[in-house]
């Protein structure tokens, strides 16, 4: 009794380690065996299968390989078709391969993935009449980019200063890839920049950009999203630099005047100081200054000045400072007023520009038919213009002169061509005209005494 029931233990162990090496198999090698699983011997032909795939990752577009084995596990020779699908799809087959009993086929499926979607696993399955077995690829997503930050700095400059423009590039695909950053002001490109991005990560790419004059004003700088296909902008404001003009001093006296400039151009500032620098014209230096005036907009301002010295020339210049940056304006002149003897004033006026060394500044000089002594600075012009005056007067009364006698001489020859008439015209008449022809110049001495010759020979 007892080798019984320890001979039903011993076959009751043995049927379940059959069953736990039976389940094992299948899970690691993909194999089904139908006398192993079921329990029971087979009779006839069996095909086995297992199969081995390259690689258990592949790229949209590359090319799967599997490898697999059949081996005629029954105790007959077969005849069946091998089929190769992906998910449940047919992709191949390998038709009539007949097997003896213990023998092995070894062959190859190929599947092309260039119609498979990314981020996904496909099941790779080889199918005979009696078994098959199944494996997996997964097809990697190719690198997807995505821009998830764009910043700007600063955000408001003088044109020629520098903008740094940066932009966060993630990477969503499984695969490292490169990314071309593209920064926009407007309507053009200002700066790119190329940067691999690993699977998974951030990288910032940026590019740094030195605007000109045609970038004045408030702009937009624009990056493209390829993951949205929007644009992420940020505002820059790009502004000239502070500007100012000197113009003509005005209220001169004999001893004061006020001092004249123009803000043009205020730029970022809030506010500007505002003053002038004044020295005598032969002195070397600015050693006069005026009270500085706090400016918050642009246009015109003036300061006056007073203890000047009469009849003298002054050189005068606009000043403004803003932070560590001072600007000047060019130079001009003024002379005070004389003081005559009454104790009255006269004189005093802007002498504009500051001679040689402000050529290029003619256009902030007053016009000169304004000054009261232009008369004089061009006495030498208004005399030419008589003279040629008087010469053109004397050409023309001359040329009329010879006109009119070119008139007489003609009508002179036309009366000598025409026959005399007896008793008509006299010889004193005839000699009377031709003295006359002779004091006009119309004739000479020699014509003259011949022609007289001729008269008194007809008479």
């Amino acid at each position: 009794m007892k080798n019984k029931l320890f001979a039903i233990i011993i076959i009751f162990n043995l049927i379940l380690s059959g069953v736990f090496i039976t389940v094992s198999g299948e899970a690691k090698h993909g194999i089904s065996d139908k006398r192993d699983r079921e329990g029971y011997n087979l009779q006839g032909a069996y095909f086995a299968l297992s199969i081995f795939t390259s690689d258990e990752e592949v790229k949209q577009g590359e090319e799967v390989v599997v490898d697999y084995d059949v081996k005629n596990v029954g105790d007959a020779e077969g005849t069946q078709d091998i089929e190769f699908d992906v998910n449940n799809e047919l992709k191949d087959k390998y038709q009539s391969l007949t097997l003896k009993p213990d023998e092995t086929y070894s062959g190859t499926f190929k599947w092309q993935t260039d119609e498979a979607n990314t981020g996904l696993d496909y099941n790779l399955k080889v199918t005979s009449d009696d078994d098959y077995a199944i494996d997996q690829v997964y097809i990697l997503i190719d690198p997807t980019f995505e821009i998830q930050g764009f910043r700007l700095a600063p955000s408001e400059m003088y044109y020629d200063q520098e903008i740094t423009a940066e932009a966060d590039v993630h990477n969503h695909g499984d695969i490292d890839g490169n990314y071309t950053v593209k920064i926009e002001m407007g309507d053009k490109e200002i700066g790119n920049d190329t940067v691999t991005v690993p699977s998974g990560e951030n990288v910032t790419a940026g590019i740094d950009y030195n605007p000109d004059l045609s970038d004045l004003g408030e702009r937009k700088v624009s990056v493209k999203d390829p993951y949205s296909d929007e644009y992420l902008e940020e505002k820059i404001v790009i502004s000239e630099y502070p500007e100012v003009k000197t113009q003509a001093a005005v209220d001169i006296g004999i001893d004061e005047a006020r001092l004249v400039g123009n803000l043009t151009e205020i730029g970022l500032e809030d506010s500007i100081e505002a003053y002038f620098r004044y020295k005598k014209k032969d002195d070397s230096f600015f050693t006069e200054e005026t009270n500085i005036d706090n400016i918050a907009v642009e246009g015109e301002y003036d300061q006056p000045i007073g203890g000047l010295e009469s009849n003298t020339t002054y050189q005068f210049k606009a000043v403004i400072e803003y932070g560590t940056t001072e600007i000047t304006g060019e130079e001009m002149t003024f002379t005070t007023q004389t003081q005559d003897d009454d104790g009255g004033s006269e004189g005093g006026n802007n002498d504009g520009g500051a001679g040689d060394e402000e050529e290029d500044n003619t256009d902030e000089i007053n016009d000169e038919k304004n000054d009261p002594s232009f008369l004089s600075n061009y006495w030498w012009l208004i005399t030419l213009i008589l003279i040629s005056g008087v010469i053109a007067v004397g050409i023309m009364i001359t040329w009329t002169r010879k006109k009119s006698s070119v008139q007489q001489a003609s009508q002179h020859n036309q009366a000598r061509q025409e026959p005399l008439v007896e008793g008509k015209t006299t010889s004193k008449q005839k000699l009377e005209e031709l003295q006359e022809m002779k004091e006009n110049g119309l004739i000479s001495e020699e014509e003259f005494e011949r022609k007289k010759d001729e008269i008194l020979d007809q008479f």
